[in-house]
């Protein structure tokens, strides 16, 4: 798997993430009525948290892999970029979904 495929596997990860914890806030409460909601909300909370920790690693492997090239592509660093700007939005969510969830 090259490096390309990664950051955007890592993109859509960051994205559902994001997307999820944004719409939980906006329709905060209206889905409790169903009993599986908190159930979900927990797993996102625990991907998200998987999430995180994981990424760290990975973000800093990926980003020497891309920097000790000899010819260094735009994508990879425009991708390692905003990989990096939409982490820091999943530890947002992850803090944010951490209130949400009765442990």
């Amino acid at each position: 798997m090259n490096v390309i495929k990664l950051y955007r596997a890592l993109l859509f990860l960051y994205a559902f993430l994001l997307i999820f914890g944004i719409l939980h806030h906006v329709s905060h409460g209206a889905f409790y009525d169903f009993s599986l909601y908190e159930n979900i909300v927990y797993i996102i909370f625990l991907l998200s948290v998987i999430t995180v920790l994981g990424s760290v690693i990975l973000l800093i492997s990926l980003s020497i892999l891309s920097l000790n090239k000899k010819i260094i592509q735009k994508t990879e660093i425009i991708y390692l970029l905003v990989d990096i700007v939409f982490y820091y939005g999943v530890i947002w969510v992850s803090l944010y979904l951490s209130t949400q969830c009765r442990l």
